[in-house]
C-alpha cells in the first residue's frame, strides 16, 4: 500500500504549475477552465464591486481564484473567482504576495458549466467555516445570486435588489452583476 505525501499550504505557494490547481487536504487538484462566459461574469462583478471599492478604499477586490487557506493539517488553499477583502485585516494593510491567511469578507464564485451544486456547496461553507462573512454564488445560466451566511441562504433573481449585509451601503440589481 502507498501512501500520498501530502503538502503543506506554504510549500504550495513556493510551487508553479501550468494549468490552475487548488490544494485540498494536502493534495493538488486541477481545476478545469470555466470558459467565457464565465469570464465575462466575473469581470462584470468586479467591476461593480471596485466601483464600490472607490468609495470604501478599507476594501480591496481580489480575483483569479487568488488562495485561501481554509483548512490546516492536512491544508485546503482554494480561491473563489472574487473575493472582497478589508485591508486593515492585514499587516501594514497589504496583501500578501502569496495566499491568504486571514478570510476575505465575501467571497464570490461564478458558476461555470462543470461546476456541480454539491461539490460548489462544499466550496460555499467551507469557506463559511473558515470565517468568510458572506458567499454569493452567481448563475449565469438563470442570472440568479445564491447569498450564503451563517445566519441562512436566500436566492436573488435578476430584477430583484441585493444589498449585502457586511459591505455597508452596497447594493445592486442582481442583473448588474450579469450586464451593463
Amino acid at each position: 500500500m502507498t501512501t500520498a505525501t501530502l503538502i503543506t499550504a506554504d510549500q504550495f505557494d513556493r510551487m508553479s504549475f501550468d494549468a490552475p490547481v487548488e490544494l485540498i487536504r494536502g493534495e493538488i487538484v486541477e481545476m478545469t477552465n470555466p470558459g467565457g462566459r464565465h469570464g465575462g461574469v466575473c469581470v462584470r462583478a468586479a467591476r461593480v464591486l471596485d466601483n464600490w471599492v472607490d468609495q470604501h478604499p478599507e476594501f480591496q477586490v481580489i480575483s483569479n481564484d487568488s488562495g485561501i487557506l481554509l483548512e490546516r493539517d492536512p491544508d485546503t488553499v482554494r480561491g473563489p473567482d472574487l473575493a472582497v477583502v478589508q485591508l486593515s485585516s492585514f499587516p501594514g494593510m497589504e496583501l500578501p504576495i502569496g495566499h491568504l491567511k486571514i478570510a476575505p469578507s465575501v467571497a464570490i464564485e461564478v458558476l461555470s458549466p462543470s461546476d456541480r451544486w454539491r461539490e460548489v456547496l462544499q466550496k460555499v461553507y467551507l469557506f463559511l467555516s473558515a470565517g468568510v462573512a458572506e458567499v454569493w454564488v452567481l448563475d449565469p445560466e438563470v442570472e440568479q445570486l445564491h447569498f450564503f451566511s451563517d445566519s441562512g441562504s436566500k436566492i436573488y433573481d435578476a430584477d430583484k435588489l441585493f444589498a449585502s449585509v457586511v459591505l455597508t451601503d452596497f447594493e445592486c440589481t442582481v442583473r448588474s452583476l450579469f450586464h451593463r
